[in-house]
């Protein structure tokens, strides 16, 4: 399970160095990656999280409330997307659901 995991956190830290240097047209082939991958892979939190950050990059809020949301139904006991769901609601949204 271990080299899984690496390979997972190895495949999102790819990911992630390849969309903050690709120009803006291909960004959007970024977003299918990473959502084609997140639902392929639906345990990388990272995944998840980059493609929520993504959509917070394009002020798509709602569209990175729903990813989260997706993700922690999938993983619901994962502490890092409970912070990030916080989180997307303290900078974007209410601050009282956020509490």
């Amino acid at each position: 399970m271990d080299r899984l995991d690496d390979a997972r956190s190895t495949f999102a830290q790819a990911v992630k160095k390849c969309y903050q240097v690709l120009p803006i047209k291909e960004k959007t082939s970024c977003k299918v990656i990473f959502t084609s991958f997140s639902f392929d892979c639906f345990q990388c939190i990272p995944l998840w999280c980059m493609t929520a950050d993504f959509e917070l990059h394009q002020n798509n809020v709602t569209k990175a409330r729903s990813t989260i949301e997706k993700a922690r139904l999938r993983n619901p006991q994962n502490p890092e997307l409970w912070r990030k769901a916080i989180l997307i609601e303290w900078e974007h949204g209410s601050k009282d659901q956020a509490k």
